[in-house]
């Protein structure tokens, strides 16, 4: 479909093709060219005037910034969806926002804006899972709050689902027992 592009004069499915693009190619972790198709996706978005989906882009051209270690950029953009989705009361894109937004604060180690996110969002307005509870217990164990990090980290244990959460905590695990 990508070959008859030229020949559309149609914004809107347009962009949903490089969206999808974007997502395949960010599935296979070839997050350079997933960030090509979700930034051709945002401008035929911003052509098609379809406000929420440019801001989705923006939510996953931040994904792709952020495995590709460009923190700041995705700070930005994720800091950008999040005050859209608050003024639109869009829970769906403010809930996967947060969720980035606290995998970004844990990746780099800013206890400042960790601190200030659990601070300002409750703990359900992130997805309760593995590793959210292990940043957490993470988190308090940085605030030197031992009982608070153990009882975190035993939650990050029973919300284990996959192999991936095990090798994740393990890892957690020994941060938090090392610090």
């Amino acid at each position: 479909a990508k070959d008859f592009v030229p020949e559309v004069d149609a914004p809107y499915p347009v962009g949903l093709l490089y969206n999808q693009l974007g997502v395949l190619y960010g599935n296979d972790y070839d997050f350079p060219r997933a960030l090509e198709y979700m930034e051709n996706a945002l401008n035929h978005y911003e052509k098609a005037g379809k406000e929420r989906l440019q801001y989705m882009a923006k939510l996953e051209i931040g994904n792709c910034h952020f495995n590709m270690h460009n923190f700041s950029l995705a700070d930005s953009l994720y800091n950008e969806v999040l005050t859209w989705s608050e003024a639109n009361n869009d829970s769906y894109i403010m809930y996967r926002t947060l969720n980035s937004l606290l995998r970004l604060y844990d990746a780099t180690g800013n206890t400042e804006a960790l601190d200030a996110f659990l601070n300002t969002y409750p703990l359900d307005a992130v997805a309760q899972n593995a590793t959210t509870y292990g940043v957490i217990a993470y988190h308090h164990v940085m605030k030197n709050d031992k009982a608070a990090a153990e009882e975190t980290l035993s939650r990050a244990w029973a919300a284990s689902k996959t192999s991936n959460d095990t090798v994740y905590l393990h890892h957690k695990s020994y941060q938090i027992y090392k610090t």
